[in-house]
């Protein structure tokens, strides 16, 4: 069972969350976990918990500002480091007539019994939109939408090892019999209060809701509010208490409509609370998005763009 909500927030508690968390989507024929001797993570942690250094080194080594790159950062360094594992190569490129088709993230193996794995990884955040009737789920960007991913994963990722020049770039590493692992992490932010279903969800995905800066303003007060840099985007939050600074709603409403004026895309905030047994701790007890009050505008306008390509 997952359970790793009381490690305190930061790298390592995002790799563990990256690895093992719920995931978004689910496709047939294709796992969506890495499997994990739950045994020698919990031990190979448990060490890196009390010596840790070497993972921020890690990080600070790499390119990692946008998320999709802190995740993808999480899993080398597991996959360099754990004792489960071997990295047979990572980021091979496929080409043909000189173009680059794709590319295979990890390729690995499993030091015990010799399986070897293709591993895509990812983490997407989807917020619901209604347009015309129909339900899209678009990426706080505008430019990502859950429909087009899974498609995308479904017609040409999961089928990249199929192909002649797939096949040949495998052959070259001695790869001929292998497993797909589609590990995508994430999460949905609704906005109706019964959202509809959607294909391609991994049972266990995680869900929370978007409102808009007006709708947020009129929500319940708390005093204990956070705007999350996007690392923390991956796992629930731990922290002492003064560790980072918290605001009221409405001083975090100001905040908002500031950073709004300058940038449109939407913000997570977390509402954290005293923990019961150690009040000395807060913790996460919900989070959203929230948009700038014209966002519903913005998403009609990307996705009527995306039909006309």
């Amino acid at each position: 069972m997952f359970d790793y909500i009381d490690l305190h927030t930061g790298p390592l508690k995002h790799l563990a969350y990256s690895l093992l968390g719920p995931r978004l989507m689910v496709f047939p024929n294709v796992m969506r976990q890495l499997p994990i001797d739950l045994s020698l993570f919990n031990t190979w942690l448990d060490t890196k918990v009390s010596i840790n250094k070497d993972l921020y080194s890690f990080l600070e080594e790499r390119n990692t500002a946008r998320l999709g790159h802190y995740n993808e950062a999480l899993w080398e360094y597991f996959i360099q480091s754990n004792p489960q594992y071997n990295l047979i190569a990572k980021n091979v490129q496929v080409f043909k007539n000189n173009q680059t088709i794709g590319e295979f993230d990890f390729l690995l193996q499993d030091r015990a019994h010799k399986n070897v794995f293709h591993l895509e990884v990812a983490t997407k955040y989807y917020l619901e939109h209604v347009l015309d009737g129909q339900t899209y789920w678009i990426g706080p960007n505008l430019r990502d939408r859950f429909d087009l991913k899974a498609e995308h994963l479904i017609r040409h990722q999961i089928q990249l090892g199929k192909t002649p020049t797939g096949r040949k770039t495998l052959k070259n590493l001695g790869i001929t019999n292998y497993r797909k692992v589609i590990s995508i992490g994430g999460m949905l932010f609704s906005h109706s209060p019964h959202p509809h279903h959607i294909s391609h969800t991994a049972p266990e995905h995680r869900r929370a809701k978007h409102m808009t800066l007006a709708e947020f303003q009129n929500a319940k007060d708390n005093e204990h509010w956070l705007i999350l840099p996007k690392h923390d985007w991956l796992a629930p939050l731990l922290l002492r208490e003064g560790e980072r600074e918290t605001s009221s709603k409405d001083a975090t409403c100001e905040r908002l409509d500031t950073q709004f004026q300058d940038n449109p895309t939407p913000i997570m905030v977390a509402c954290m609370q005293p923990k019961k047994r150690n009040p000395q701790l807060l913790k996460e007890h919900h989070r959203f998005f929230i948009t700038p009050n014209n966002w519903a505008e913005s998403a009609d306008e990307a996705i009527k763009r995306s039909y006309e390509h």
